[in-house]
């Protein structure tokens, strides 16, 4: 585009001159017929009207450059006759209030006009270079024809306004959604990004800024909204394009959003992180750290292939950002580095500053000391090869997490996940954490640094030492003061070595679900329900007599230890079959599982799944022993996938045994209830089948025969809501 002080800029501002001019005269022309009412916007399809939009757009912008350029030119003219010596001061003002009178020249064509103004460009551009000031009356000339020139144009763009009101007219009549105001948008769009996340395979919310420019302005103004999603496309595309358009909100730098309250499930997949690799990635962090902006922070600093230096300086940039500032606002830190950084020269010996609302850490492969009072979540991973000295933390940073927990009183879920402990003192130093209910340890000798008085549920895993389970055990149920009403042993097989699980409950309800079949730790690490889990890895040739030797072993050693004379449901799970009964009535040489005793025990828990299981242990209860070890016994529960719910009238022979045996004695009680919990599982679809109610009849029976008159037959299903559906039958009833 020229310069208005060239005397050709009115051609250079119409470089596609036919088409430049017939779209401003078909606009101009148009808007006409609409005023007389000849010509109706709301008949246009979308299409249509959008290119009218663009129409009307162009020719504003070509005529706001005229506008600009034959104003400057007018001033100049006018300047140059008002200070003319040869100009009588009459004379000045007449000109002066000549050229201030509007004059409207519509009606001329627009082709002509802008030929006209052409002409206009060089005349007065010829008169003010070659200095024919003196020419009075030329110069008035001149100035008069610019002063219409100015008129005309002003008149133009007015008209193409009011073009721009009834193509929106239109639009609003074609589109109802556009009659809302912003205000309305606003709660609407805030309602709609709470479900359309966006992530690297999809825009999410973000679409609608795509839609039209009223909707584009509207969420360009929705700061929060982009100051929470900012990194849901990485680093790179935040630092260079949204970034900008948070403002002063606060920022969440996690690769997916964070739940709006966190519901104490442990997350693995690390699909909430953003990942870095350069010192340029973390500069922006660093600026946000200045302005008090950051709101939530979730990063893997990675290294890639080659550049592991810069990997290691983003790294460090980050530790020193978080120790020289504090972050008012900053509620959840997590930092994964996928390498060893242990006693590494190149990370600075830095402690966190006290960011004062800070709730949540997790640290992949990295410790950084800290002090948080109101820190309530801390979790600790090492992802790194067990078999390696890579994954045993260095007593430094054994030294540092003390001190860290021994600073968060208010602390209430610990997870330490993957690292293995040093070398323990002769004497542990004892951390108190008086609020810490959720324990996960992948390592039972984190208990030797802990004392945990309201400790409710957890996951703890052990390194196969007997001793070492039973001081885990002892440190729980004596001086945590954890108090069970019912324990449940389960044994699961497993490549190499099998693992045998104690889970304590604090009450004694039926277990939502048993243990997964094949195992899978992470189930547990992730949410360990309200129970307290030990698992112990145990040798295949142990787990060979799982219900003869191994759940006797372990039964001893929880029945020997305080606060656990209130069990009252125990419950057995084995996945390794240790006897095949060829004799449906139980009739065989088999070893049995003898118990210690539990004085306080009124419910024996069986799985449904295995026929021979179910006989071993029912066919054990018999044994004198058993039934002297468990004098309040009364009931029987079964619970399994429902497709194996009829392997109970398999069973009729050795419950009548059981309940025979325990009438026949004096002391103790005898089996009054006979309990059925079945869940989903299997080949059938429990939306089509009518499930237990089918069995129930024959079960009842079965039950009458051996309790009598006043038989009770509990069923317990799992609804699709994952809760527990409960219908009870007496002998009456049936």
């Amino acid at each position: 585009m020229g310069s208005q002080d060239n005397s050709d800029w009115v051609v250079d501002i119409t470089q596609n001159f036919d088409d430049d001019l017939r779209m401003l005269d078909m606009s101009l022309v148009t808007m006409m017929a609409a005023s007389r009412g000849d010509y109706d916007f709301t008949e246009l399809d979308s299409q249509k009207l959008a290119a009218s939009w663009r129409s009307m757009e162009s020719s504003s912008a070509m005529l706001r450059v005229a506008l600009h350029g034959f104003s400057r030119r007018h001033a100049r003219v006018v300047n140059c006759l008002a200070s003319s010596r040869s100009l009588s001061e009459s004379s000045r003002a007449k000109l002066l209030e000549r050229t201030k009178a509007p004059r409207k020249v519509f009606s001329m064509d627009v082709l002509d006009v802008w030929q006209g103004f052409i002409a206009l460009d060089q005349q007065s551009y010829l008169y003010l270079t070659r200095n024919q000031w003196d020419d009075i009356a030329r110069g008035s000339e001149i100035a008069l024809q610019l002063e219409m020139a100015v008129n005309w144009i002003e008149d133009a763009i007015e008209v193409l306004r009011g073009c721009y009101s009834r193509i929106e007219h239109a639009r609003i009549v074609q589109a109802p959604i556009l009659r809302l105001n912003t205000d309305v948008l606003t709660i609407i769009f805030n309602q709609l990004a709470e479900f359309e996340v966006p992530s690297m395979s999809t825009l999410g919310w973000i679409r609608l800024s795509h839609v039209c420019s009223i909707w584009r302005e509207v969420l360009m103004e929705m700061h929060s909204l982009w100051a929470r999603d900012a990194y849901a496309f990485g680093p790179v595309t935040a630092r260079r394009h949204i970034l900008s358009r948070v403002q002063s909100s606060l920022i969440s730098i996690t690769a997916r959003r964070l739940p709006a309250v966190d519901d104490g499930k442990l997350r693995l997949d690390c699909d909430q992180v953003v990942r870095f690799s350069t010192p340029n990635d973390v500069e922006p962090i660093l600026q946000l750290a200045v302005e008090r902006s950051l709101r939530d922070i979730y990063v893997e600093v990675y290294h890639g292939q080659g550049v592991r230096v810069e990997g290691m300086q983003a790294l460090a940039d980050l530790m020193v950002t978080l120790g020289e500032f504090e972050q008012p606002h900053l509620r959840s830190l997590s930092i994964a580095v996928p390498w060893s950084v242990k006693d590494s020269e190149e990370l600075p010996c830095i402690q966190m500053a006290p960011h004062p609302v800070l709730r949540r850490i997790d640290l992949v492969n990295i410790f950084i000391p800290f002090s948080l009072p109101r820190l309530s979540s801390l979790r600790l991973f090492c992802n790194l090869s067990q078999s390696s000295e890579d994954s045993t933390m260095t007593s430094s940073w054994l030294d540092g997490l003390l001190d860290a927990l021994a600073s968060c009183p208010a602390l209430t879920d610990f997870r330490l996940i993957g690292w293995t402990m040093p070398p323990s003192p002769p004497q542990p130093r004892k951390i108190t954490l008086n609020h810490l209910a959720t324990l996960c340890s992948t390592t039972s000798e984190i208990l030797l640094f802990l004392e945990l008085p309201t400790l409710q549920r957890g996951y703890i895993a052990d390194n196969g030492r007997t001793t070492n389970t039973y001081a885990g055990l002892t440190a729980v149920l004596t001086r945590y003061g954890y108090s069970p009403r019912s324990v449940q042993l389960s044994q699961r097989s497993a490549r190499g070595v099998d693992r045998v699980i104690v889970r304590f409950g604090r009450i004694a309800e039926p277990w939502s679900h048993p243990i997964d079949v094949p195992f899978n730790a992470t189930s547990l690490l992730t949410d360990p329900g309200p129970y307290l889990t030990f698992a112990v890895p145990c040798t295949k040739a142990l787990t060979a007599r799982t219900l003869s030797a191994v759940f006797p072993v372990f039964a001893t050693l929880v029945s020997r230890l305080p606060n656990t004379n209130d069990i009252e449901t125990l419950g057995f799970d084995n996945e390794t079959r240790e006897h095949t009964f060829y004799d449906p009535s139980g009739n065989t040489h088999f070893r049995p599982m003898l118990l210690p005793a539990f004085p306080s025990v009124r419910t024996i828990e069986l799985p449904l799944k295995d026929k021979d299981t179910m006989r071993h242990v029912l066919s054990s209860l018999v044994a004198d022993q058993n039934i002297g070890s468990l004098p309040l016994l009364s009931c029987i529960r079964f619970i399994g996938p429902l497709d194996f719910v009829d392997n109970v009238m398999e069973m009729h022979q050795l419950l009548s045994l059981l309940l025979s045996a325990r009438s026949s004695l004096q002391g103790v009680s005898p089996i009054k209830f006979m309990e059925i919990a079945v869940f989903p599982g299997g080949t059938q679809n429990p939306r089509d089948d009518d499930g237990v109610e089918p069995s129930k009849p024959t079960i009842m029976r079965l039950v009458m025969d051996g309790v009598g008159a006043d038989a009770t037959l509990r069923v317990e299903s799992m609804a699709d809501n994952g809760g527990w559906e409960v219908s009870e039958s007496t002998a009456s009833s049936t």
